[in-house]
């Protein structure tokens, strides 16, 4: 950003346990509609379609 702040938003999905995937790890993201555009962690080998 131009005035240089650190950015602070936050809007994560707190109604599932999003702790560990099968492989282990939880590094990618998705914005869910159905949670009221929430950011969801999940597994970076979960296929999701995108824009």
């Amino acid at each position: 950003m131009s005035d240089k702040k650190a950015l602070n938003f936050t809007n994560w999905d707190t109604t599932f346990d999003n702790g560990t995937s099968e492989d282990g790890s939880r590094n990618c993201v998705y914005m869910s509609e159905s949670l009221d555009y929430k950011w969801v962690a999940t597994s970076c080998v979960e296929k999701i379609n995108f824009l």
